[in-house]
């Protein structure tokens, strides 16, 4: 029995992305190559973990896998991510 949308868990759409950067490229609708630097990166304060991290040419992406609809938070948890990217990689 094939698993509802609602099932499916936020590591698995992860497990996709990562298996399949193209799925990412197509998204950022990019032609460059897309590479992984992590997945599920502990930040410095060890509390929270960032999903996917990733270069796209010589940017760096931060994605956050949500499986339910926007919300504001979601922006304030992104940034909260790139500062403590910034303190920790200077």
């Amino acid at each position: 029995m094939e698993k509802q949308i609602s099932e499916i868990a936020e590591s698995e759409i992860e497990n996709a992305l990562v298996a399949h950067l193209d799925i990412l490229r197509g998204i950022l609708a990019t032609e460059e190559e897309v590479r992984l630097i992590s997945r599920q990166l502990r930040l410095a304060e060890g509390k929270k973990r960032l999903d996917i991290l990733l270069t796209v040419g010589h940017e760096i992406f931060l994605v956050e896998v949500k499986r339910e609809p926007f919300k504001e938070e979601f922006i304030r948890q992104i940034l909260t991510y790139y500062d403590e990217l910034l303190v920790s990689c200077p």
